[in-house]
């Protein structure tokens, strides 16, 4: 039998959940400013005692809600912070899998495609994917398993058609270069060979470690192939003087 002290934690998760189903705009903009505000750093049992064990109940709603505005613009940044709450706590696998099954990773990666989001917004969706991806490799098949990888290139090359070299260094980060250089492989599926190409192009242009990661993987004489296909000169073999854009470089996670 239910004790006093539990129904009563129950009637205040059914009114916060009725609270937020029924608010509008600006006052779902307050609740999430007053969640971020108390949640923040909270493991994965805290929130479920804060939630009398119903915490995954507001997790849906919060991407279910990001679902539907995300192409908006509104508010993404507090509903990102509040999702990355859950994703962020200890021991908080489940919050994890609930997210990818609802797909949430398609909707972050659809974040990072469109160009009137603001870079303030990209840059949390980008926060979250790397949560997932640092995870363990058990969530990074997940992450492939939710999304159609030509999908995800057609974003990928949008985003490095505006030359924005910060977003750029950040996917490097989830490594972006392993995936592109999978599906090149991947003759079942030319169109993708074909963007992945393409992108990883970009890559190796911009980023003087991504020439000598590709390098290593491939083997010299299937890179310098490669280098002849898509007819650029390796980037090291470009503005040593410092006074170019191939200068900037990163840390590849392998």
């Amino acid at each position: 039998m239910t004790s006093v002290k539990e129904q009563a934690a129950i009637s205040r998760l059914l009114s916060f959940l009725q609270e937020w189903d029924n608010a509008g705009k600006g006052r779902r903009a307050q609740i999430l400013t007053k969640f971020i505000g108390t949640n923040e750093g909270k493991t994965g049992p805290e929130l479920e005692l804060e939630f009398s064990q119903g915490a995954s109940l507001f997790l849906i709603r919060l991407t279910t809600w990001l679902r539907i505005v995300y192409m908006t613009g509104l508010d993404l940044e507090k509903i990102l912070r509040s999702i990355g709450i859950f994703l962020c706590a200890v021991s908080s696998n489940r919050y994890l899998i609930e997210f990818l099954e609802i797909g949430g990773v398609l909707t972050l990666l659809e974040i990072l495609g469109l160009e009137k989001i603001k870079e303030e917004d990209k840059k949390e969706s980008i926060k979250l994917l790397q949560i997932i991806a640092n995870t363990g490799r058990k969530y990074k098949e997940l992450i492939c398993e939710s999304y159609d990888f030509p999908v995800f290139l057609s974003f990928l090359t949008r985003i490095l058609a505006r030359d924005d070299l910060k977003l750029a260094e950040e996917l490097l980060h989830m490594r972006v270069v392993h995936s592109l250089m999978s599906a090149m492989g991947n003759t079942d599926h030319s169109n993708s060979q074909r963007l992945a190409s393409l992108t990883l192009e970009f890559f190796v242009q911009m980023f003087p470690l991504v020439e000598e990661h590709v390098r290593k993987s491939m083997g010299e004489e299937l890179f310098q192939l490669f280098l002849v296909s898509i007819s650029i000169p390796p980037a090291s073999a470009v503005a040593q003087d410092g006074t170019g854009p191939l200068v900037h470089r990163v840390k590849l996670v392998s």
